[in-house]
């Protein structure tokens, strides 16, 4: 896909990492958006039993307040469905957008399109409104 958007003049690349975004992700705006695509209330309880599992490290037991469990099958479908809507958002706001989970770039036409300093902190804005902090690299 990047590399179609190149082809078509889009060949200037805000690439953007979300810092610890797997163990960030607030559990309870993610089951809000799991409870608006689906409503059978036993997967509903195996995907909060998913979130909730306890976390054994160096002999000690915790359980995180908020992220997502890494290396399971359904953590990346889960990270992609919490930023859906900003997805949307960003497409709204005219940015040709690349994302999965955690990473994403931003392609556009010209330096004016996404001047770095301005790019940068909308990019931060539209991030806090969801919990999460974004770092960015303009080139």
């Amino acid at each position: 896909m990047v590399v179609d958007m190149v082809i078509i003049d889009y060949v200037y690349v805000v690439d953007a990492d979300l810092k610890s975004y797997f163990d960030t992700i607030p559990k309870d705006r993610l089951l809000a958006l799991v409870r608006q695509q689906i409503s059978d209330s036993r997967v509903l309880r195996l995907i909060k039993l998913y979130l909730d599992q306890g976390i054994m490290e160096e002999l000690r037991t915790w359980t995180p307040i908020a992220g997502v469990p890494q290396g399971a099958v359904l953590s990346p479908v889960l990270a992609n469905l919490y930023l859906n809507p900003l997805d949307y958002r960003m497409s709204d706001l005219g940015y040709e957008m690349i994302r999965y989970a955690d990473g994403f770039v931003i392609l556009c036409r010209s330096l004016e399109e996404a001047p770095p300093p301005l790019f940068h902190a909308s990019l931060n804005r539209e991030y806090r409104q969801i919990d999460l902090d974004c770092s960015s690299e303009f080139f």
